[in-house]
C-alpha cells in the first residue's frame, strides 16, 4: 500500500483519493480479520465474484476409471489443478467503465467462447476491453497464439499507459499459466498485487502459483488472507486443505473445509471433500484413516447432496465404494493383517500386485481374471498371498474399537458383502464389455468365502 502510494515515478501512484481509500479500506479489512479471527467481507468492485473452484478432484466424485485402473490402492490426490485450468476458474476484472465496450461486456450472454468472439469482432469501435474478452474466450478454447494476439492489440489501444494497467499484467499472467509457466505468471500477478493491495483475486493468484512451485510458506500466507477475510472464497479453503494434507495433517483440511459456509456455491464441493479425505490414504498405501475417521465418514456420507437429492445413485455409489475400499482395507489390517472372519489363521487371504505372465503349469491367464495362491496372472493384475508377508508390510491396527468402523456391518464379511453390491452397481455404469468384465471381477474378489 505505501510502496504504491509513495512510488517514485507518479504515473504508478493512486490515480485518485478514492482509489487509494478504497483499497486502504480492503488492507484494513483483511489486517482485521487475521488479527481477529473474524470475517471481514465485502464485494469487490474490480472482480466479478465466479463459481469456478481451483480444485481437480478432492471435492469431486471419483470417475469410474479409478475403478478400472490397475494401481489397487489408489492415493488420495491432492487436487491441485494444472496451471492450463487455472485461468478459467480465476476471478474475471470488471471492465473499465470508460471504454467503449463496457456497456456491450455488461450485458449477460449465454453464447459459448466461439460464437462470442464473432460478437466481439462485429463491435465497430476500438475497444481494449473487448479485446480482452476475446483474449479470455481464446484462452477457454486453448488457443493460446489467437489468446496472445488479442492482448497485444489491448496494449495498443491502451498505448502509453499499458506499463500502469493492471488488467494487461493479470491477463499476460494468464497467459502464462495457459503455457505452464508458473514462476512468470507470478512475476504478473505480483504487478497485480502491488497496484491493488487490498483485493482477493491476485492473493488468490499468488496462492496458486506458490503452492505449485512448491513455495508452501508463501502459499499459506496468501490463502490465509483470503479465507480469514471471506470464509465463502471455496477456492482458498481448499488451497489451505491441501497444504494441511501435503504436511500429513488430515483433521486440519478436514477442519478448513468444514469451515466453508451452507450459503457458499463451494459447500457441496468442501462436503465431498471431507468425506474423501477423511477415508483416504495420504502419502502411502498404508496410511490408512483411523477408527474415528472412518466412523465420521459412515456418518456424514449419507447427509450429502449427491444425485439432485435422490438416495442413491451413480455418484453415491462411486464415493461409497472409495469409502468401503478404505474401511476394508482397515479391517484386514486389524484383523491380522489380511485374515478374513472365519478362517484359519494360516489361510488367511489378501491380494498381491505381481508384473508376471504366465501361469504355473504354461497355461495363459485371461487378462483381468482372478487367480488363487501361488500362480501367476497376466499384466500386472493380483495375486493371493499368505498373512505373513503382509504382516511385515504394515503394522496391525487392532488396538482401535472395530465397532466404531463397522457400525451396522456385523463382521468384517457383512463389510465385504456391502462393498461386493456396491461394486456391483458400479458394474452398471460401465460403458464397454471390458469395463463391465474388471468391475465384476472386482465383485468376486471381494465377497466373502462360502463355506461348505
Amino acid at each position: 500500500m505505501l510502496a504504491r502510494a509513495t512510488a517514485a515515478d507518479p504515473e504508478r501512484r493512486f490515480g485518485s483519493a478514492a482509489e487509494m481509500s478504497e483499497q486502504l479500506w480492503g488492507v484494513l479489512r483483511e489486517i482485521h480479520s487475521l488479527r481477529l479471527s473474524r470475517e471481514q467481507p465485502e464485494p469487490s468492485t474490480l472482480f466479478a465474484p465466479t463459481s469456478a473452484l481451483l480444485d481437480s478432484s478432492l471435492g469431486r466424485i471419483p470417475d469410474l476409471e479409478r475403478w478400472l485402473d490397475e494401481e489397487p490402492r489408489p492415493l488420495l490426490a491432492s487436487g491441485l489443478p494444472r496451471p492450463e485450468r487455472v485461468p478459467l476458474g480465476l476471478p474475471v476484472p470488471f471492465p473499465d467503465a470508460a471504454d467503449p465496450g463496457a456497456a456491450l461486456l455488461g450485458v449477460p450472454t449465454d453464447s459459448g467462447p466461439r460464437r462470442l468472439i464473432e460478437q466481439l469482432h462485429a463491435f465497430p469501435r476500438p475497444s481494449a476491453e473487448i479485446r480482452l474478452r476475446v483474449c479470455r474466450a481464446y484462452l477457454e478454447l486453448g488457443e493460446r497464439d489467437a489468446a496472445a494476439e488479442e492482448l497485444a492489440i489491448a496494449v495498443e489501444l491502451i498505448g502509453s499507459a499499458a506499463p500502469y494497467d493492471w488488467r494487461l499484467s493479470w491477463h499476460r499472467a494468464l497467459l502464462r499459466l495457459a503455457d505452464g509457466a508458473v514462476a512468470d505468471a507470478r512475476r504478473e500477478f505480483d504487478e497485480v498485487y502491488s497496484a491493488l493491495p487490498g483485493e482477493y483475486a491476485p492473493k488468490l493468484a499468488l496462492g496458486y502459483c506458490a503452492e505449485r512451485l512448491g513455495d508452501h510458506e508463501a502459499a499459506k500466507r496468501f490463502y490465509e488472507a483470503v479465507w480469514q477475510r471471506n470464509r465463502s472464497q471455496g477456492s482458498a479453503a481448499f488451497g489451505l486443505a491441501r497444504l494441511r494434507l501435503a504436511a500429513g495433517d488430515r483433521g486440519g483440511a478436514v477442519e478448513i473445509l468444514g469451515g466453508v459456509p451452507k450459503v457458499s456455491r463451494h459447500y457441496d464441493a468442501a462436503r465431498i471433500a471431507i468425506v474423501r479425505v477423511l477415508s483416504g490414504r495420504l502419502g502411502h498405501p498404508d496410511a490408512l484413516p483411523t477408527a474415528e475417521d472412518l466412523a465420521e465418514v459412515r456418518t456424514r456420507l449419507p447427509r450429502l447432496y449427491l444425485d439432485e437429492g435422490r438416495e442413491s445413485g451413480p455418484a453415491r455409489d462411486r464415493l461409497t465404494a472409495e469409502s468401503l475400499e478404505v474401511t476394508l482395507d482397515w479391517a484386514e489390517r486389524r484383523s491380522g493383517a489380511g485374515e478374513r472372519m472365519g478362517e484359519p489363521a494360516g489361510q488367511a487371504r489378501s491380494w498381491r500386485w505381481v508384473r508376471k505372465e504366465r501361469v504355473r503349469k504354461g497355461r495363459w491367464v485371461r487378462k483381468g481374471r482372478w487367480v488363487r495362491k501361488g500362480r501367476w496372472v497376466r499384466k500386472g493384475r493380483w495375486v493371493r498371498k499368505g498373512r505373513a508377508d503382509l504382516a511385515a508390510e504394515a503394522p496391525r491396527r487392532g488396538t482401535e474399537p472395530a465397532s466404531l468402523v463397522y457400525g451396522e456391518w456385523e463382521d468384517e464379511n457383512a463389510l465385504r458383502e456391502e462393498l461386493e453390491l456396491t461394486l456391483r452397481r458400479l458394474a452398471r455404469q460401465a460403458d464397454s464389455p471390458e469395463a463391465l468384465g474388471v468391475l465384476i471381477d472386482r465383485a468376486n474378489a471381494i465377497r466373502p468365502m462360502s463355506r461348505v
